[in-house]
């Protein structure tokens, strides 16, 4: 919490005047502000006590964890100071004093990335011979092979912690062939993965099935 002015403007080499840290659950409090009448309410030319305001932010500092995105949210604070003249004070403030709430978002990423080739058993590879191989299920694409090396140019399935808990199904196979002579493989692929967030910023993927091996197709 710093303490402004009406502006709410804090400098950047602003000291806090009261810090807090938050508990397991979340909840956070700073210590309470003291006022005295001297020390705190302003004066008219009369030397009388006369209703003074207090300015004051609250903002939270962000930590070093890379997995968390921190909250901009500033709270700015009005407090009314007023003499009752019966040596009371009263004090009231804009915001509840359980407004102050920040949110911050966590994340955890990972991925696989499909891995295969493509060959003929008759022959090899030659220009040309491009192959088209179909991914369905829990994630849906068509890719392709290379002509020179038959490397199959699968993509990256990326996964996230909002996928805490889930199992993905995934099937590959090839499409009929356009190439002369050469029918399409017989073999399909099935495998499916399971997300763990471990809470600190890595999933673990648990593979359950085959991943790809050497798709085959008979050289006619």
């Amino acid at each position: 919490m710093y303490e402004t002015d009406a502006t709410c403007a804090v400098a950047d080499d602003a000291e806090p005047i009261l810090t807090a840290t938050n508990d397991k659950d979340g909840n956070y409090a700073f210590e309470a502000l003291t006022y005295t009448g001297e020390d705190d309410l302003d004066k008219d030319t009369n030397g009388h006590f006369v209703e003074t305001k207090k300015y004051y932010r609250v903002i939270e500092k962000k930590g070093t964890d890379e997995n968390i995105t921190y909250s901009e949210v500033k709270y700015d604070i009005t407090v009314t100071l007023k003499d009752n003249g019966d040596k009371t004070m009263s004090v009231t403030s804009d915001k509840a004093k359980d407004a102050c709430d920040f949110t911050n978002t966590y994340s955890a990423e990972d991925s696989i990335t499909l891995a295969g080739v493509k060959s003929i058993d008759t022959r090899a590879l030659k220009a040309g011979d491009v192959f088209r191989f179909t991914i369905s299920g829990d994630y849906s694409a068509t890719v392709t092979s290379d002509a020179v090396t038959g490397k199959i140019n699968y993509p990256t399935i990326k996964y996230t912690n909002a996928d805490d808990g889930k199992t993905f199904r995934y099937k590959v196979v090839e499409e009929v062939s356009t190439v002369t002579g050469v029918t399409k493989s017989a073999q399909e692929y099935e495998f499916s993965i399971t997300v763990t967030d471990n809470k600190d910023g890595t999933l673990t993927l648990a593979r359950d099935g085959c991943y790809l091996r050497r798709p085959v197709s008979a050289h006619l």
